[in-house]
């Protein structure tokens, strides 16, 4: 991997600034470039999207270009994998993106790009790498009216106890601050599969980038709380406790993330309706919420 890696760093600066969201600088990128990943699927302004192929073409890596456009969709959830694809031809540059599919073999980004359009799946999850049980599952349960799928992963995992932590490496909520290692959802939070990826994807990505990998593994093992609107991710696990049903935490801004970037330094925890406050001024709840643990 020497010589990649060389060749890689060497324009890791110009990757930097083109990926919107780093996590550790694409981690799909790296893995395909090393061969782990057969086909990766990046989402690209198309503002930034001649500067990628360009960075592609220098590296070797062949690319096809999605036919249509994604553009994501305002709507009351906050949060999700809500987007709307377009192929009408009208001018939507900087307003929209692309996909791009990257390979070291040409015919399978060709292949990649065709079953995206398509809709298919189950044949794309496979030419990105997924697990068969994972693919199949999403491709039961996601759609438009349930585009973010963590409450079905959870109900499908066999937990051995009320709360109980499952491995850091598919922990797929964190997303939404920027943290994980894998690109899909698992099936349930103990995929064996996922997990085997997972830890092939983290030691490939801890040899372009040890030390920011050590913090992303970090990230990776703190309790999230999920609902449906919003997303709280714990940067101090010990403060909450380990077998309550119900609790009440005291917060600092050093304590917690928030999707919605929101102020509030009180949370009630109950798992029907759990409530905010700030300065003892009841803020809004969270209702059905969901507290996920990883270890």
């Amino acid at each position: 991997m020497k010589d990649i890696n060389i060749n890689f760093k060497s324009n890791a600066a110009k990757l930097s600034k083109l990926v919107e969201n780093k996590n550790l600088i694409s981690k799909d990128f790296i893995c395909c470039l090393e061969g782990i990943k057969p086909v990766s699927r990046l989402n690209f302004n198309e503002t930034k999207l001649n500067e990628f192929v360009d960075l592609c073409e220098n590296l070797k890596l062949s690319y096809a270009i999605s036919d249509f456009r994604i553009k994501t969709v305002n709507d009351k959830i906050i949060f999700s994998n809500l987007s709307r694809r377009i192929y009408e031809k009208k001018d939507l540059i900087g307003k929209s993106s692309r996909y791009i599919y990257i390979s070291k073999d040409k015919e399978l980004c060709e292949k990649a790009r065709q079953y995206d359009a398509e809709e298919n799946n189950i044949k794309l999850g496979e030419l990105l790498g997924f697990p068969k049980c994972c693919t199949e599952f999403f491709d039961k349960n996601h759609n438009f009216g349930n585009p973010d799928i963590i409450r079905d992963i959870t109900q499908n995992t066999d937990f051995e106890y009320e709360n109980e932590a499952t491995p850091f490496y598919i922990n797929y909520v964190a997303r939404y601050f920027g943290y994980s290692i894998i690109s899909h959802f698992p099936c349930s939070w103990k995929c064996q599969a996922s997990i085997s990826l997972a830890k092939k994807y983290l030691e490939c990505i801890s040899e372009y980038f040890p030390e920011q990998g050590k913090e992303f593994v970090g990230m990776l093992k703190k309790p999230v709380l999920y609902s449906d609107e919003k997303v709280i991710l714990f940067r101090n696990e010990k403060i909450i406790p380990d077998d309550k049903q119900s609790f009440a935490l005291r917060l600092s801004k050093e304590d917690f993330l928030s999707n919605t970037n929101e102020e509030f330094n009180k949370i009630i925890y109950k798992d029907r309706i759990s409530r905010v406050y700030m300065n003892n001024r009841y803020k809004y709840s969270i209702r059905n919420p969901l507290l996920l643990r990883f270890k």
